[in-house]
């Protein structure tokens, strides 16, 4: 008995050996367990190991806390073989690893600020990616709240990607996340986002959704709707609102594979107003998409109405693919036949454009029934970037009162301007041609010079029938103060009316100022001849020599000389003219003879002339044998109905009163100027009085008289 017992002893001491060293063990592995997990110097062990684990290089610049939680840390940078970074300038992370017993991962905070993610250019896999069967989490998952600031995506050498915050929380249970939060700003845009994922094939998934996009320059759009289905078909529904109001229905297919799509946009009111304030037109219509990312295409039908132009209906239908922008047709109408038709290409990648634009019944305005210009029909085309395209067109013109002419151009031209290589119009039985410039930014402005061959004037007026060449040059602009332009004939010859025509010169305008330089105009015998400028300074002269008034103009005969200038400002305008005439016939008026001088100031100084001396004047049945006005003195002209004051202002200085003389029976004068009560140096005044015929009555003196002896008219009494 006591031979069996012996080596039971040894055993029960090694047994409680082996107990005492599992004890030890499990003492040692959970003091361990416990220094890795809850102290400082722990988790920087574990950071270390990492870094030995990982297929690159983990760095940080500052690390602190637990792993069992808070933690904090600076400068993370991850660098992979294959050409990945990952860098994160802050996190801070916290959680509760209790909840790990009940089977849950319960993040309370998790804020990463500063995220750079760099990855290289993405390759074509030799495989498809297999497809998402379905997972169910072994934890629970309990997000709390978690942001992220600043992160940037760049994919080889393509522009980053800059999403400014994301903010999410939510948990799962079992296969289903419920997300109760999910917000993102990035791009000018705002989406925040609610509901349900299942982690199961397809994952299905429904929510609602809003969101709301800042234009970099304009208003801002916003919707608001749901969102059901999976990753083989997701069907979207938007309400918009805002400048931009409509229903938008979509559904989007196989998004784990060759993303297609299907949405329609039934746009029932659009203001452009808060897009264009210079166009503040309405939009309504629908607007339909299909296809893939790398075949969109777009069929819209619109109405779009304008105070200016009216109403215009629209139709678009264009196809992106292989980054060219394929607009296979686009039409334009308006109640009032107008029609402009195009098609053309784009290419995304050198912004070079290709469009052909025809038209017919194009009119200005588009609206009413009285066009100022319109043409039946008509082409255009544009090649090139928009920055520095080519254009050509074709089309005729029809104006009210002139008669048709086409014109032809083709050139350069940018967003701000057009450089015309050569223009060319038919126009009233002859030609023009030229070229130049016009621009619209920063202000409109112009720089052409043109040549005529074989202008017939008739088709303007039709009196005046004549072959007319002509060469010019014209520049100028309109800046915010006003009007600056300029023209200078440089050769006008030819026929008009059978008469030779010759004609130079150079007109100005800037503002009200008109400047006159070298101004030579000959018709047959006659010609004239001014310089200078009028307007806030006058400085014109002018000189006339008619030998023979019917090569003038039609219906003129007889012969006139005159001269003079014109000086002061407009506040004291001057002039001083001289003129004599025969033979004078307009029409039923006729002037036998014709001579006189003027010599007038504003400056009451100065010495005032009026010398009017005319014979045989006829009127229709009236007839004068003499008529006379004049007047001498240094008395102040005011009032003087020169063509830039209107009203003229009253008569100064006269130191007379007005008496009106009824009409009498048989009178040649029924009004007059009488000064009853003349001063001393008012001058001796002749009374005007109503006068029968064959009298002759004087009316005034000093400053202004008017002589006239009228006579009956042949075979009356």
């Amino acid at each position: 008995m006591s031979d069996t017992t012996k080596p039971a002893r040894p055993r029960r001491r090694l047994a409680r050996w082996l107990v005492g060293l599992v004890l030890l063990l499990i003492t040692l592995l959970t003091s361990g367990t416990l220094f890795l997990l809850r102290s400082e110097a722990g988790l920087n062990w574990l950071f270390q190991q990492a870094q030995t684990l990982v297929p690159g290089t983990l760095e940080v610049t500052r690390l602190n806390g637990r792993l069992t939680g808070p933690l904090s840390l600076q400068g993370l940078k991850l660098s992979l073989q294959d050409g990945t970074v990952l860098q994160i300038e802050q996190l801070a992370f916290d959680w509760r690893p209790r909840a790990l017993f009940e089977g849950a991962l319960h993040i309370t905070e998790l804020e990463i600020e500063g995220v750079g993610v760099e990855l290289p250019e993405s390759e074509e896999p030799d495989s498809p990616t297999p497809p998402f069967n379905g997972f169910i989490p072994p934890l629970q998952l309990i997000l709390k709240s978690a942001a992220l600031k600043e992160l940037t995506i760049t994919v080889g050498s393509s522009e980053p990607l800059v999403i400014d915050t994301i903010a999410l929380s939510g948990h799962s249970e079992g296969d289903r996340l419920e997300i109760t939060r999910l917000e993102a700003t990035a791009l000018n845009a705002d989406i925040a986002l609610e509901g349900a994922l299942r982690l199961a094939l397809d994952l299905p998934m429904n929510g609602q959704i809003r969101w709301r996009y800042r234009l970099p320059e304009g208003p801002q759009l916003a919707g608001k709707g749901t969102l059901q289905g999976n990753l083989r078909q997701l069907k979207l529904s938007q309400t918009l609102n805002g400048p931009l109001a409509g229903e938008l229905q979509g559904t989007l297919s196989e998004l784990d594979k060759e993303v297609s799509w299907d949405a329609r946009l039934q746009l029932s009111r659009g203001e452009l107003a808060p897009f264009l304030p210079d166009f503040p037109a309405l939009l309504r219509g629908e607007l339909h998409t299909t296809g893939t990312v790398e075949r969109p295409r777009l069929e819209a039908r619109v109405e779009l109405e304008e105070a200016l132009v009216g109403k215009i209906n629209g139709v678009v239908d264009a196809v992106l693919q292989d980054g060219r922008l394929e607009i296979t047709q686009l039409q334009l109408e308006t109640p009032n036949d107008t029609r402009i038709d195009g098609s053309g290409q784009w290419h995304l990648t050198s912004q070079n454009l290709d469009m052909q634009l025809e038209w017919s019944g194009l009119r200005w305005p588009l609206q009413g029934d009285s066009p100022v210009v319109r043409s039946e029909k008509g082409q255009l085309r544009l090649t090139g970037p928009l920055s520095d395209y080519r254009y050509e067109i074709d089309l005729d013109l029809h104006s009210p009162g002139v008669p048709a002419s086409r014109l032809q151009a083709k050139g350069e031209g940018t967003l701000e301007a057009l450089h015309f290589e050569s223009l060319q119009a038919t126009v009233l039985e002859g030609s023009l041609q030229g070229n130049g410039t016009f621009a619209w930014l920063p202000i409109p402005a112009w720089k052409l010079e043109l040549t005529g061959e074989a202008i017939n004037p008739s088709g303007l007026m039709a009196t005046l029938p004549g072959r007319l060449n002509l060469a010019l040059t014209t520049n100028g602009s309109i800046p915010p103060d006003g009007l600056v332009a300029a023209v200078e004939l440089k050769r006008l010859e030819g026929t008009l009316r059978d008469y030779p025509v010759h004609g130079t010169g150079r007109i100005g305008l800037q503002g009200d100022n008109l400047q006159l330089e070298g101004v030579n105009l000959s018709s047959g015998q006659n010609q004239l001849s001014a310089s200078g400028e009028v307007g806030a300074r006058l400085g014109l002269t002018w000189q006339l020599k008619a030998e023979d008034l019917r090569q003038l103009w039609p219906g003129l005969e007889g012969r006139l000389k005159a001269q003079g200038r014109l000086f002061g400002d407009r506040e004291r305008p001057g002039i001083q003219a001289s003129f004599s005439g025969s033979g004078l016939v307009f029409q039923d008026r006729q002037l036998a003879t014709l001579e006189g001088r003027v010599d007038l100031t504003q400056d009451g100084d100065g010495q005032q002339q009026l010398d009017l001396k005319a014979t045989g004047l006829q009127i229709g049945a009236l007839h004068w044998t003499r008529l006379a006005l004049g007047g001498e003195g240094n008395a102040q002209i005011t009032g003087l109905p020169w063509p830039w004051r209107t009203p003229p202002r009253p008569v100064s200085n006269s130191r007379c009163r007005e008496r009106w003389i009824p009409p009498t029976a048989g009178a040649a004068l029924s009004t007059a100027w009488n000064c009853v009560k003349p001063e001393p140096d008012a001058g001796v005044w002749k009374t005007g009085v109503v006068a029968p015929w064959g009298s002759t009555v004087r009316i005034g003196s000093g400053l202004f008289y008017l002589q006239a002896r009228q006579t009956l008219p042949p075979g009356s009494r």
